[in-house]
């Protein structure tokens, strides 16, 4: 068999975990705060009035902040406001190269730890690890929310994992926050499994025998109507510190430390 035929067959799986972005691994309000919205100002100064990027910015967080509990595209409503305006729409790749480039060591290149640690939840990489060790498995993001905002961060988030763990992980956007309900549509009752959606494969066919899901809200972990399936997508939620009296990591750490024990009895029974 060629090496290229080899490549096209199905991969099976007996699990794969979609991963919530926003609160589970990344530090969403410290990643804008510090250095999106800094960015996104420098990004339109050099190309317009600074009042008027300025003015844009501040009508965004009125916009975000009517917006509380509901998903909102922070770069996408600003970008709508310069675009009304004359401006050209913004370059999301070049916005992040832009954060990217500005928290790297000067003489190395390399991101810094400090950037690091501010926008990456403490577990977050111990989870990913985790998920990554897991036998016959894979994984990825699952995030739902305004199509630019999203895009920046698992551009971010994806270039963290690559530069600094040699991981390549892939991203799914949704419209929808109900995950769980969405991941039932995913079940092929021809095969019985699941068909993982090529956002997340990579454009590789995947099929799974069972889904889990990690994220932050009870929103996104509530089952719809197909009972049957229940047993077979797992739903865990990644408590935050602002929720909860334990730390982000000591959540994360327990939700690796389960998956790992799960992973070492079902090779053992294997």
């Amino acid at each position: 068999m060629r090496a290229h035929e080899f490549e096209q067959l199905p991969r099976q799986l007996n699990i794969f975990t979609a991963v919530d972005l926003d609160r589970t691994v990344l530090r969403t309000t410290e990643f804008f705060e510090h250095y999106a919205i800094p960015n996104m100002r420098h990004y339109y100064w050099s190309r317009g009035e600074v009042g008027l990027v300025d003015r844009a910015i501040d009508q965004t967080r009125v916009a975000e902040h009517a917006s509380r509990g509901k998903a909102f595209d922070f770069v996408g409503d600003f970008d709508q406001r310069l675009r009304t305006l004359g401006h050209e729409d913004m370059d999301i790749d070049e916005l992040a190269r832009q954060i990217l480039d500005a928290n790297r060591d000067l003489e190395t290149g390399e991101l810094l730890d400090d950037f690091i640690t501010d926008i990456i939840a403490d577990g977050g990489f111990e989870l990913i690890q985790t998920l990554e060790a897991e036998p016959a498995s894979a994984w990825g993001f699952m995030t739902s929310g305004g199509d630019l905002t999203q895009r920046l961060k698992l551009s971010i988030v994806a270039t963290i994992l690559r530069e600094r763990f040699a991981i390549d992980v892939q991203g799914l956007i949704i419209a929808s926050e109900h995950k769980a309900q969405d991941l039932e549509s995913w079940y092929d009752e021809s095969r019985q499994q699941f068909v993982i959606p090529t956002e997340l494969s990579g454009g590789t066919t995947m099929y799974a025998d069972e889904l889990r899901l990690i994220d932050d809200k009870l929103k996104n972990l509530e089952r719809g109507d197909a009972v049957r399936l229940h047993d077979r997508i797992e739903l865990i939620q990644a408590r935050r510190a602002e929720y909860e009296t334990e730390s982000e990591g000591e959540y994360l750490a327990a939700i690796a430390a389960t998956i790992s024990t799960r992973a070492i009895d079902n090779d053992m029974s294997a």
